[in-house]
């Protein structure tokens, strides 16, 4: 049997936890590499991930951005070939210790391409390689097949964050 839990409450929790930690955060460094990037590519280590990193690619083109999905671990270790320093690695991920891209992590770190990730608070693989390391709240709730998932609504709205305060950068802060 499953504790009751306030999912709504754990809900809210999060969302006043992400805004505060959009709040505290010096997003300027991050934007200015954004924006001066040669390319930015962008790479989803799940499912969700992908689709809220979709989603932010379109953001991204709607202000004028230019950037790349990588989909599959191969065609992101291909794609490190061809980066250069002037290039930007955008990394989604829950965990930030997906075991696949580590190695493609690494190889990036040695061609001194930046690297920003987003991964749920606390340390991990990903944020500790990147140069732009962000976080977001990733609660567990419960499910009915008694699976812990992740509400990812946290990557949501960071991505939806940095795309909002991009906007503003590029808009007004010129």
């Amino acid at each position: 049997m499953l504790e009751p839990m306030d999912l709504m409450g754990d809900l809210k929790q999060g969302i006043n936890h992400m805004l505060n930690y959009s709040e505290q955060t010096n997003f300027q460094p991050f934007l200015t590499k954004l924006k001066n990037a040669r390319m930015v590519y962008l790479f989803a280590t799940g499912f969700s991930q992908n689709n809220y990193t979709k989603e932010f690619s379109k953001d991204l083109m709607i202000n004028g951005r230019s950037n790349m999905l990588i989909s599959g671990e191969t065609n992101l270790a291909l794609s490190i070939k061809t980066l250069s320093p002037d290039d930007l690695v955008i990394f989604t991920s829950l965990s930030g210790e997906t075991p696949i891209i580590k190695d493609s992590v690494r190889n990036l770190a040695l061609k001194e391409i930046q690297i920003a990730s987003f991964t749920r608070f606390g340390n991990n693989f990903l944020s500790n390689h990147a140069t732009f390391p962000m976080f977001f709240e990733a609660n567990e709730i419960p499910s009915p097949n008694d699976e812990v998932q992740s509400s990812m609504v946290g990557l949501a709205l960071i991505l939806d964050i940095v795309t909002r305060k991009y906007r503003e950068f590029i808009l007004y802060d010129e």
